[in-house]
Parts: structure tokens; C-alpha cells; sequence
């Protein structure tokens, strides 16, 4: 019994193992089938994505075939018997071997681009192939474990949720009672996302990747961190490390990922050395090409330039410079980029110096200098004279003959004050430098030459500097120019700009124009800034101290902005005296120019203020100064005298000063006419420099007492022209009495710096002193009132004609003559008033005229001329009312307004006003009385007035 109950118990304890032993191999076997399943499941979407990619290369056929073993997999998944296990391993085995051969002879062919995110990492194949000997499948499932864990964040993760197919293997869970049991219940939680950290500890983690379905993310991973999962291998049999070593097939893998290119960083397709370096010229058209070999995915290109300020990214793989600019020349990198790397390529462009822009002309283009514009009054090449006489060179100043060429502006086209310009390549961002030129500024007609620099910003944005302004008559020779340029933190070029004079006689030429970095080569020195900004008051001395010093000394040429006088400004020495007592009219660029051979110059620039607050333009005289004003040399016969009181000579003159005062210190000025002064001399009084283009009113204060008593005049001197234009004239006997004179001098009547000139003229004899007293120059229009009179005291600012048969009377109360005329003036017709009106009587016949002038007024605007006229009498003849010029000495050009022709039977005052349009020139008013048929014709006006604006 014992022996026998021993037995049973024996044969149960066997019974037992052996089933212990069977459900073991059965849960072993079990979990290899669901690691190869999952193996098949990711070589399955693998073949999936090399039809995909290498579907031009006749890869249909061939995974078909694959497919065939594929499908084989159920019917050895059902056979549960462990002798089955080996068969589909290497079914499973050779599947995937057969894929990668398929991939091998598919993908050999260069022009294929695979892109399979698992295959591209070496190890990653390494892997698979090792996926026949577990170690590598439980490295590939620990890894998968941890992707499962991002695929687990999205729903499909909750998939796995549905594996209770996997609980029906839970019968093995009475043999999880060791170890694996517990680590499975953390594989449930794996399925949640956690299994992943937890699974690398053992195979129960597994489990959890049922829910693999989450593996599609796979596309985002690669197979390198599957490698690190070998800490699976702890778990793997030492059989499962020899099926690893046939991993030797994944050097095909290798293989593949370098014969397929499978998603490699971009190369840059040359032929060229990787870095190379060109020589182009300057003005050159190039091209520069940064080819990828990547497709795909397919990459960006961009270009670093030399430019500091580029104005757009450059991007392509063509990189177009048109016409080669010196600051072009430098380093250009092409960048290729992808999401898996990047490469590069420099050009080095190298050209000539940035002094190859300088110019000669003398191949008769403009070498590298563009012009603005294609019309005829633009820069073109020229050689010997200019189509135009009296303007321009006559020879190139290179050679000096008329082979040479030179490069000006036909001033015959365009119009005035139109620009044109001359402008060189692009240099780059500088230090200080030096650029020199000639220049021909011949012709009476010459507008202006600047010097510019045209800076190119940040923001693309262009600014200009003018650095030496030139303009009017410089002579018919050559002249040179030099400047330092400053400086330069922008790429920018040299700007020439002409600008059109008003006529054709105004041909501006340029030749050798000459750069070069560093500062001007000079064997002269400038002691002192060269630019200088000077502010004084008005009334107080100018004097301009240009102090260059040198061996040979220097000569000094001073020109001045918008002014004419440059051209006879010539000295040995440095300074320059323009004004004891400067006024607005000195204020204004002046240019200083010192030379003392070829190439040898040097420039200063004074800008000048004068500050004139608190200051009036008046000359009193008193105190013995003539104030800003001069004495005319070599131009007139003798000079005004200052004095106070009373003139040497009797019947003439003043007694004392406009403001009757005979205390020495209180003075005027006038023209003694005794001996040895003879008819016909004069005497000229010139002011200071007034400026071009504003408006001014003179005012003054003469004296024009005896019996012979010659003519004012003021005259407008042009300091480009030296014309003078009369605007102001009185003549003979005016009587004891200070009288005022008014000149309106509008902007547009002075287009250049201008001087003021007034004239006395000597009469027949000794009794024609004509004093001179007060003398204003204001900024403004002289008051209309200037003409506004009513005859109580004087005929005030107008003037009688010296162009007409007789004059106008002034009177009050009634004529000579009886039933003609008035019986006293307009505003007082009991006779207490003042008029004005013509003497019909003997010895006046019809058609004897009288004509009374105004003071000139100015153009631009319209007027308002009003007037009271009596025209009682029955021969009666006319009052007309004309306009002219104001320059003009003649009256036959004027022009009629209004004409009044009726007679009156009654003695009566009519009013009239009369409209007056905007004049294109600064005018007079003329008033002209035509005596009629007989002596009843004693015609009078009376309450002369004018305002602006119409009637």
C-alpha cells in the first residue's frame, strides 16, 4: 500500500510538472506568436510603404510574391504544437529576407529617392534583422512598447483596451503567481500609457502591446530607440541570441539606406571646387548656381550677399547680378536646408578696385557712369567745341585738343531748372575718400553744378548730400574740383547733377573724374575745419578766412551760391572781405578754392547767416557812414558828398537833413553841380548785395531844389549780367521840399543777386543840387498807398512824363479859363481842395497831350484803380488811362484801360474805378489829358487811389 500510495503520489507530482511544464511552454510559445505577429504586422506596413515609394520601378510584382508567404501566417499561427514554432519563425525569416532583396534590387538604381522613416537609421535594420533571434524582437517590442505609449495619447491607444483576446490566455495566469503575473497587471496599466517605462523590466509588458494599433506613429519614430530597448534581451534565451546572429543579413540594410539615399541631408549639385573663387569686371552679368540633389523633401535655398542692406532675401537656386557694382563684389554663400540638414557653397567674386570708375571719356562712352534720362538735354560724350557759340569747352582737358572727349550738358534742350544726372556705380560702405573732377562753366547762361552723394539705407530708402555747389559764369577754362568724401556707412554713389540755366548759352562739361580711398593727395594743408557754419549780426563786418597754406602758395578762387560773383572773386591771399555792414543779402553758401597746380586743390564751405532780428535796412547818413552803401568806382564821373545844413552854393539844395535838422551830426548826401561838373556827369551810389528771388521796397527821401536841376534814377544792377534796369526816375525842379520815392522790387524781377544803384545826374548849371536822405530797404511790397493822392500837399509819388507836349497844373478853386473846368476839387467843390488839370488855352492846340506817372507797382495780382474826373467844356478832349512796363523810358508801348470822350455841360466831379489784371511785369500807371478843339477843354482829376483785388 505504502509502496503502491508512494507511486500515485509520484505520478501526480509528474502529472503535475509535466502540466506545469505545458502551460508554461504554451504561455512561452504564446507570447513569441503575438511578438512575431506584431514583427509581421510592422513588415507588412514597411512592403506597404516601398510600393509607395518605389512604385516606378516595377515593384508590383514582386511584394505580390511576398504577399503569398504572407499568406501562409494563419495557418501556422493556428497550429498550436511547439514544433511549429521554428517553421514560422523562419517563415516569418525569410519573408522579410525576401522583402529586403526585393528593396536591394529595386533600389540600386541612383535615380531612386526612398524615404522609409524606419530604414533610414543603420541600427534600426540592424534590428530587424535580428528580429528572427528574440533578442532583437524584444529590443523592437520594448521600443514599440514606448511609442505605444505616444500612440496610447490618441484613441487608438484604446484599442488595445479591446484585447480581451489576450484575457482568454489568463488561464496561464495561475502560473503567474511568480513573477509575471504581477508585472502584467502594470502591463494593463501600460495600456494607458505607463507599460512603456514599465515594460523594459520583463516580458508581461507585452501584453500591453496588444493596443499596438497606436503604432502607426511609428511614422514620426525611428528605429534607433528600439535599439535601446536591448534591455529586453535580459529576458531573451540564450537560443534567442543565436537566432540574432543571423543578423548578418542587415548589412544589406546598409546597403540600401546609402545606394537609396533614404532622406539624407542636402548636398549642392557642382561641378566646381566647393568653394571657389571668380574674377568678373566690373559692369559683368552673372550668374551663380546652387543646385540640391535632395527631393525630398525638397529644400530651401538663400543666399548671403556682400550688401549690408539687402533690399529683398535672395532665395532660389539662381542667384542674377546685373552689371557688376563694386559693391557687389565679395563673398556669396548658398544655403540648401531640409528638415534633416543643411549645405553650403561660397562664391568669392572678385573685380577691379573700386577706383576703376574713375573716367576719362576719352573712349568715348561714360565708361561705368549712367545718365538719369535719354533726352537731348542730358550728359553726353563730346569732343573739341559744343554745337553752341560762346559756351562750353573748346578741347577736352585730358589731352588739350579736340581728340579728346569730355562729357557736358546741351543747355540748347531742356528746360530751365531741369536736373540732370551723372551717376557712378554703387560703391561699397567706405572710409573717408577722395574723388576729383575738372569742370567747363562757360557761358552767360550757366546754371548750376553739384557734387552729391546718394546714400543708400536700412530701409532701402535713398538720401542725398550735396557736398560742393557750383553755378553761374566760372570762364571759358577748365577748373578742378577736389573733395574729401566722409565716411560712408551705406553703400552709395557720386551724383553730378546739372541743373538747366534759362538759355542756351549755358553748357556745363566734365572730364577726368578721378577716385580713390584714402584722403585727397595734396601737397597743401587746411588749417582748420572744411566746412564751417557762421552766424552774425546784421550790420556788423564779414570776413571769410580761407587758411590754406602750401609750396608753391596757392591762388584762391571764391564763388558763392546762387551768385554771380565768383567769377571775378580772384586773390592772392586767403581772405575774403564781402561787407562792412553785412545784411540778409550776404548770407548764403561761399566756396573757397585753393590751387596750386594740377590735382593740387583744395575746398572750403562757409555757410553764412546773418541774423537781421531787431535790424533795419535804413541808411540815415548822420554820423558821416554811408552805412552798407558804396561809391561806384570807375564807372561814373564823381561821388556823392556827405553834409549836414545847408550846400555851398545858393538857389539850391537842402538846408539841412530830411528830418530838418541842422545839428552836425544830422547828414545827407548830394551831388555838387558847380564847377568843374558839367552837364551830362553823374554820380552813383551803389548798395549792398541784395539776394535773388525776394521781394524788397525801396524808399527814399530827395531833394530836387533849382532852377536847373538835372535827373534821379534808381536802377537794379544784375550781378550775373552787370545789366542795369531802371526803376525810378524824377528830373528838375521838385521846390523847397524833402519828397519820398518808392520802388517795389518784386521776386520775380530778380532772378540773380542784385545791387542797388542811384544816379544823379548833373543839370545846365550850378543850380541843380540833388539831395538824397533816408534810405530804406525793407522785405516786403511798398504799401499801394504810394500812389493814393489828392494832390493837397503834392502830386505825391507820380511823376510827369518827360515823353508828352505839356503838364498837368496842380490848383485849387477854379481854372482861368470861363465854362470850362472845375470850381474847386472833387472832396471840397467850394474851392478849398487841391486837383489836378490841363490848360486848354493858348498855347495849347488839339491834340497837345500832358501825362502825370505813377511809381511802379508790382506784378502778380490784380487792382483796383480808382479816380475822379471834370470834363466841363464844350470843346472838350479827353482823360485816358493807360498802363506800361516799368522799365520801360518810352510811352508808345502802353496800353489803354479806360478813355473818357464826353464833355459836360454842367460843372460836375464823376467817379470811376477801373479793374486792372495781374500784370506779367512790374508796371506804371499813366493818366493822359488830350487838350480838345478849343479853349473850353480844361479837363481835371482829383483822389487818385488803388487797392489789390478786383472792383
Amino acid at each position: 500500500m505504502a509502496g503502491s500510495q508512494k507511486g500515485v503520489n509520484l505520478s501526480t507530482v509528474l502529472l503535475v510538472v509535466i502540466s506545469v511544464l505545458f502551460s508554461a511552454t504554451a504561455v512561452v510559445q504564446f507570447i513569441w506568436t503575438q511578438e512575431l505577429q506584431k514583427k509581421y504586422e510592422q513588415s507588412q506596413r514597411e512592403l506597404v510603404q516601398l510600393k509607395t515609394d518605389c512604385f516606378k520601378f516595377s515593384l508590383q510584382e514582386a511584394p505580390d510574391s511576398v504577399l503569398v508567404l504572407n499568406n501562409k501566417e494563419p495557418e501556422a499561427l493556428e497550429d498550436g504544437n511547439g514544433r511549429h514554432k521554428r517553421d514560422l519563425q523562419q517563415m516569418l525569416t525569410d519573408m522579410m529576407v525576401a522583402q529586403e532583396k526585393i528593396l536591394l534590387d529595386h533600389c540600386m538604381n541612383d535615380t531612386i529617392k526612398l524615404c522609409v522613416p524606419g530604414p533610414k537609421g543603420d541600427r534600426g535594420f540592424k534590428g530587424d534583422p535580428g528580429i528572427p533571434g528574440s533578442p532583437g524582437l524584444p529590443g523592437l517590442i520594448g521600443s514599440r512598447g514606448a511609442k505605444g505609449d505616444t500612440g496610447l495619447k490618441g484613441q487608438k491607444g484604446e484599442k488595445g483596451a479591446a484585447g480581451p483576446k489576450g484575457d482568454r490566455g489568463l488561464q496561464g495566469a495561475d502560473g503567474q503567481k511568480g513573477e509575471p503575473g504581477p508585472k502584467g497587471d502594470p502591463g494593463a496599466n501600460g495600456q494607458k500609457g505607463e507599460p512603456g517605462a514599465s515594460g523594459p523590466k520583463g516580458e508581461p509588458g507585452l501584453r500591453g502591446l496588444k493596443g499596438d494599433p497606436g503604432l502607426q506613429g511609428l511614422k514620426g519614430s525611428q528605429g534607433p530607440p528600439g535599439l535601446m530597448g536591448a534591455k529586453g534581451d535580459q529576458g531573451v534565451a540564450g537560443l534567442k541570441g543565436e537566432k540574432g546572429a543571423d543578423g548578418p543579413r542587415g548589412p544589406p540594410g546598409v546597403q540600401l539606406q546609402k545606394d537609396c539615399m533614404c532622406i539624407k541631408p542636402p548636398t549642392i549639385d557642382v561641378f566646381e571646387p566647393q568653394n571657389e573663387t571668380i574674377y568678373y569686371r566690373l559692369g559683368s552679368n552673372i550668374k551663380l548656381m546652387c543646385g540640391s540633389n535632395s527631393t525630398v523633401p525638397a529644400p530651401t535655398v538663400a543666399w548671403t550677399t556682400p550688401d549690408p542692406n539687402p533690399c529683398a532675401a535672395r532665395t532660389g537656386s539662381a542667384l542674377n547680378i546685373n552689371s557688376l557694382q563694386p559693391s557687389e563684389v565679395g563673398n556669396y554663400t548658398c544655403t540648401v536646408t531640409n528638415p534633416y540638414g543643411s549645405s553650403s557653397k561660397t562664391f568669392v567674386i572678385k573685380s577691379e578696385a573700386p577706383s576703376a570708375i574713375s573716367c576719362d571719356f576719352d573712349g568715348n562712352n561714360m565708361c561705368l557712369w549712367k545718365t538719369n534720362q535719354s533726352s537731348p538735354g542730358t550728359w553726353k560724350v563730346n569732343s573739341g567745341q559744343t554745337p553752341t557759340g560762346n559756351t562750353g569747352p573748346n578741347t577736352d582737358h585730358t589731352k588739350g585738343n579736340n581728340i579728346g572727349y569730355y562729357a557736358y550738358i546741351e543747355s540748347s534742350f531742356g528746360k530751365t531748372g531741369e536736373n540732370a544726372f551723372l551717376t557712378s556705380p554703387e560703391l561699397p560702405p567706405s572710409g573717408v575718400s577722395c574723388f576729383t573732377f575738372w569742370y567747363n562753366m562757360h557761358g552767360s547762361q550757366i546754371g548750376s553744378l553739384a557734387l552729391e552723394t546718394e546714400e543708400r539705407l536700412k530701409d532701402c530708402s535713398e538720401t542725398r548730400h550735396v557736398k560742393l555747389p557750383l553755378s553761374g559764369d566760372q570762364g571759358s577754362v577748365w577748373h578742378q574740383a577736389q573733395i574729401n568724401l566722409p565716411v560712408m556707412n551705406n553703400p552709395y554713389r557720386i551724383v553730378l547733377k546739372s541743373t538747366h540755366g534759362p538759355g542756351s548759352s549755358g553748357d556745363t562739361a566734365v572730364d577726368d573724374l578721378q577716385y580713390y580711398t584714402g584722403k585727397c593727395k595734396s601737397n597743401m594743408k587746411l588749417n582748420g575745419p572744411s566746412e564751417e557754419f557762421i552766424t552774425i549780426p546784421a550790420n556788423s563786418p564779414l570776413t571769410l578766412n580761407c587758411n590754406v597754406t602750401g609750396s608753391p602758395a596757392p591762388t584762391f578762387t571764391w564763388t558763392k551760391q546762387h551768385s554771380c560773383e565768383g567769377s571775378y572773386k580772384t586773390y592772392k591771399g586767403s581772405v575774403l572781405h564781402e561787407a562792412d555792414h553785412a545784411t540778409t543779402g550776404d548770407s548764403g553758401t561761399y566756396i573757397c578754392t585753393a590751387s596750386n597746380g594740377p590735382l593740387n586743390n583744395i575746398t572750403k564751405i562757409f555757410h553764412v547767416k546773418v541774423n537781421d532780428t531787431g535790424y533795419t535796412d535804413k541808411c540815415t547818413f548822420d554820423n558821416g557812414a554811408f552805412c552798407g552803401w558804396q561809391q561806384v568806382i570807375n564807372k561814373d564821373d564823381f561821388n556823392w558828398t556827405i553834409h549836414s545844413g545847408s550846400t555851398q552854393s545858393d538857389g539850391t539844395g537842402p538846408d539841412a537833413d530830411h528830418t530838418q535838422s541842422s545839428s552836425g551830426n544830422q547828414m545827407y548826401v548830394y551831388i555838387e553841380t558847380s564847377s568843374p561838373r558839367v552837364q551830362g556827369e553823374h554820380a552813383d551810389l551803389i548798395s549792398h548785395m541784395l539776394p535773388a528771388n525776394q521781394t524788397k521796397c525801396l524808399t527814399l527821401w530827395y531833394y530836387m531844389f533849382g532852377t536847373e536841376t538835372g535827373n534821379l534814377k534808381v536802377f537794379l544792377e544784375d550781378q550775373c549780367t552787370h545789366q542795369r534796369t531802371e526803376v525810378f526816375s524824377q528830373s528838375g525842379d521838385k521846390g523847397r521840399k524833402w519828397l519820398m520815392g518808392s520802388v517795389n522790387i518784386p521776386a520775380s524781377s530778380v532772378p540773380n543777386d542784385y545791387k542797388i544803384v542811384i544816379q544823379g545826374d548833373v543839370g545846365s548849371s550850378y543850380h541843380g543840387d540833388t539831395a538824397l536822405d533816408d534810405i530804406h530797404i525793407k522785405d516786403s511790397t511798398c504799401s499801394a498807398s504810394s500812389i493814393d493822392c489828392d494832390f493837397s500837399h503834392d502830386i505825391c509819388q507820380w511823376t510827369q512824363s518827360q515823353s508828352d507836349t505839356f503838364d498837368w497844373t496842380r490848383l485849387t478853386g477854379t481854372t482861368v479859363s470861363s465854362n470850362t473846368g472845375p470850381s474847386g476839387d472833387h472832396t471840397d467843390p467850394n474851392g478849398g481842395g487841391y486837383y489836378m488839370y490841363t490848360e486848354g488855352s493858348q498855347p495849347r492846340k488839339t491834340g497837345d497831350d500832358a501825362i502825370l506817372v505813377s511809381p511802379p507797382l508790382p506784378a502778380g495780382q490784380d487792382y483796383c484803380f480808382s479816380l475822379a474826373t471834370n470834363m466841363y467844356g464844350d470843346t472838350m478832349g479827353s482823360i485816358e488811362v493807360l498802363t506800361k512796363d516799368a522799365a520801360s523810358t518810352s510811352n508808345s508801348g502802353a496800353r489803354a484801360l479806360a478813355i473818357y470822350s464826353t464833355g459836360s455841360t454842367v460843372e460836375e466831379w464823376k467817379e470811376h474805378s477801373i479793374y486792372i489784371p495781374a500784370q506779367s511785369k512790374s508796371f506804371r500807371i499813366l493818366i493822359k489829358g488830350i487838350i480838345g478843339s478849343g479853349f473850353a477843354s480844361d479837363a481835371a482829376i482829383d483822389d487818385l487811389s488803388i487797392h489789390s483785388g478786383k472792383c
